[in-house]
């Protein structure tokens, strides 16, 4: 494939390229990937989004069709690579195996990417559910908002279909305090449409069994589910999953379609696999998300093959619950844009914008983008008939909401207000989240922890990692506007995504018993040293300076005065509220402060930036217990209460610091995946299937929890 430029369209005032594609006889189009594309298939008429803006990839958790790379930088494919696939493997994630099968039936599948909108009925949204047949929501770790539960009812009464996939009580992944089976009740009983629309509730609990206990076959929409087109269905498994109990009094359309052994099959409880119907929508749930796992994906995640686990259907239930829910409504078949990555773009720097079509042949013929005034088209890849990346530079003075137009030979396609444009250069993953230039009196104003309040030495600026990969602040300089005299971070100093870093006006660890969160642990806390000046932040009004080197390049400032962010009648920190994100306020103000005047290193109501758990080695473990386990992760409070593998408590652990702790195995009466759980005074901090049980002493590897 060759891509020429013949020119430019200037007399409308718009920028617009002209891009001749030529396929040559005889020579297949090849793809980004390195994959040879086929041609592309016939319209697809069926359409199933998945969706990543719940935190499907959180902890120990892959749950897409399609992906790249991996840990924190794990990104879904909005339109999976390559179109057509032939085999599981050409899709990498642990749901390969389902959208691959369903792709081969020729129904398009796509995904919902984190940061993009959940709407129902918005054309400003190119990827609106109203464009969909059916959405799969792959055990949710983040809440749905008012907003996005009034969109998916209203979907589903107006003829969607949802897949909705839990996991057991306690299987908090991202550790906020709520887990998926809680977050499906959230939905289904605190929504501004109906209470318990569905007539469908995830017990919580946690199953692991085997069962072959089914519905009533005579049931037609039973039977769709138990032996539709992709075969019969006799057994289920769950491997710690949530059971449902179900109300046919609040929607006489529900029914149990595999329960657990010994339950009444007609009954209401002990419910593995349900459906239900609500308007002229439909339902599907399930409380395992191991089920639909096909154990393939991000490597540094511990994952189960339950799709083609031996002596079940999961594959078959799978398959069949998905066309069952496809069959309630229609879906427009032109050609469409349904999504950019990413939905923004800066000035300054090319920015590359992947767009992504439905039903398009971008490869054919003669190809024009549109973006508008202000956007400079520098460059275009066809990735394949449904996938274009544009390279662009935006003009500093442009800003807001764009409109997206893409012309080919035979289509046109339009996606409205689908570009943001914020208007200015991109800004820094590092930020200033709290700085103490004004410094309270009296032990009050002791900062540092050393036992002696002084206003320069108690002065700190913290500053935070807001990416999620970490940051090499080597030589990155903190200082005010005009005092001489800075810090500058030693080479190498590298800050974790999430974590904070603090600069006092001078510390002496040794005389501090403080943590200050994560950041002692990570080597992250520093002082300016002896002697003065330290900072010079004057109470008056200064600014707070980082810059990517000495007198270099500015990232980001505060600037203050007497009344600026805000008045100050009692001396404290300005801290952002809410932390990392909002504007910068008074500390004690802050929601939570609890009337705490400055907190560096922590949030601002004393709690570490993360509280995860990330390695536990080792993960392979004897059922008989016994080996001291390694658990590596962040924000272990100093009081560690218990800690729990598989629901049993260790005998002993010890918390060697913040980001460790050592515990004693604990004997188990089952094989398979087991949570890790750590208590402490702050609640508590779980890591998903961070284990796993053996018959046999199988050796470690590292793992995720």
């Amino acid at each position: 494939m060759r891509e020429a430029v013949l020119g430019r369209q200037g007399n409308t005032g718009q920028t617009r390229y002209w891009f001749l594609v030529m396929l040559l006889l005889c020579t297949p189009l090849s793809w980004s990937s390195g994959r040879v594309a086929t041609a592309p298939s016939q319209a697809r008429r069926t359409f199933v989004l998945f969706d990543d803006t719940k935190g499907e990839t959180e902890g120990n958790a892959d749950w897409i069709v399609a992906g790249t790379g991996s840990g924190p930088t794990r990104e879904p494919e909005i339109v999976p690579q390559p179109e057509n696939p032939a085999l599981e493997g050409d899709w990498d994630g642990a749901l390969s195996s389902w959208g691959v099968e369903l792709s081969q039936r020729g129904i398009d599948i796509n995904t919902l990417k984190r940061g993009e909108r959940l709407t129902f009925g918005d054309r400003t949204n190119p990827a609106d559910l109203s464009l969909y047949n059916v959405l799969v929501i792959p055990e949710p770790n983040v809440a749905f908002t008012d907003e996005e539960k009034r969109a998916i009812l209203q979907y589903v009464e107006q003829g969607g279909g949802l897949f909705m996939i839990a996991y057991h009580g306690g299987s908090d992944r991202n550790n906020d305090g709520l887990d998926s089976a809680a977050i499906w009740n959230d939905l289904m009983n605190q929504n501004p449409v109906r209470a318990n629309p569905f007539g469908i509730q995830f017990d919580g609990n946690s199953v692991n069994e085997r069962s072959n206990s089914l519905g009533d076959f005579n049931d037609v929409h039973v039977q769709a589910l138990l032996n539709g087109p992709a075969g019969r269905v006799s057994t289920v498994r769950y491997r710690a999953g949530s059971t449902m109990t179900i109300n046919p009094a609040g929607n006489p359309n529900v029914r149990g379609v595999v329960f657990q052994s010994g339950v009444s099959p007609s009954g209401s409880v002990g419910v593995m696999v349900a459906l239900s119907r609500f308007g002229r929508g439909r339902v599907v749930g399930i409380g395992d998300s191991s089920t639909c796992s096909d154990g393939t994906g991000d490597t540094s995640d511990r994952l189960l093959n339950g799709w083609s686990e031996p002596g079940v259907n999961h594959r078959e239930f799978f398959i069949n619950a998905t066309i069952w829910l496809t069959q309630a409504s229609q879906r427009a078949t032109e050609p469409a844009i349904i999504g950019l990555d990413p939905d923004r773009a800066f000035s300054g720097t090319p920015e590359t914008i992947n767009i992504y079509g439905r039903n398009t042949n971008f490869a054919v013929g003669l190809t024009r983008i549109n973006f508008g005034l202000g956007i400079q088209l520098e460059g275009v890849h066809i990735v394949g008939p449904r996938v274009i990346q544009a390279s662009v530079i935006v003009d500093p003075a442009v800003s807001g909401r764009r409109d997206v137009l893409v012309t080919t030979v035979n289509e046109s396609v339009v996606a409205p207000s689908a570009l943001f444009l914020p208007g200015g250069l991109r800004p820094s993953e590092l930020i200033i989240n709290e700085a103490l230039v004004r410094v309270p009196d009296g032990v009050a104003g002791d900062a540092n922890g050393d036992g002696m309040r002084d206003a320069a030495e108690d002065q700190f600026v913290e500053l935070v990692n807001a990416g999620a990969q970490a940051l090499d602040i080597g030589g990155y300089e903190v200082d005010d506007s005009d005092t001489p005299g800075s810090f500058v971070f030693p080479a190498g100093t590298t800050i974790p995504g999430g974590e904070a870093a603090v600069v006092f006006g001078s510390i002496d660890l040794d005389r501090t018993p403080l943590e200050f969160g994560n950041a002692r642990a990570l080597r992250l806390i520093f002082g300016t040293g002896l002697p003065a000046p330290y900072f010079g932040f004057s109470r008056s009004g200064d600014s707070v300076i980082v810059r990517r080197s000495r007198g270099g390049a500015e990232v980001t400032r505060l600037d203050y005065t007497s009344d600026r962010p805000v008045p100050q009648p009692t001396f404290q920190s300005f801290n952002r509220n809410p932390d990392l994100t909002g504007p910068f306020d008074n500390h004690s103000a802050v929601p939570r402060a609890a009337g705490r005047l400055f907190s560096p290193g922590t949030r601002v109501d004393g709690r570490p930036f993360s509280r995860t758990i990330l390695n536990v080695t080792p993960d392979n473990v004897p059922v008989m217990g016994g080996p001291n386990i390694s658990i590596i992760g962040r924000g272990f409070g100093r009081r560690v209460i218990s800690v729990s593998f598989g629901g049993r408590d260790s005998p002993s652990f010890e918390r060697l610091s913040a980001l460790r702790i050592s515990a004693k195995l604990p004997a188990a009466n089952f094989t398979g995946p087991a949570d890790v759980l750590v208590k402490d005074e702050m609640g508590q901090i779980v890591g998903v299937d961070a284990i796993s049980y053996s018959s046999n002493n199988v050796s470690a590897r590292p793992g995720r929890r």
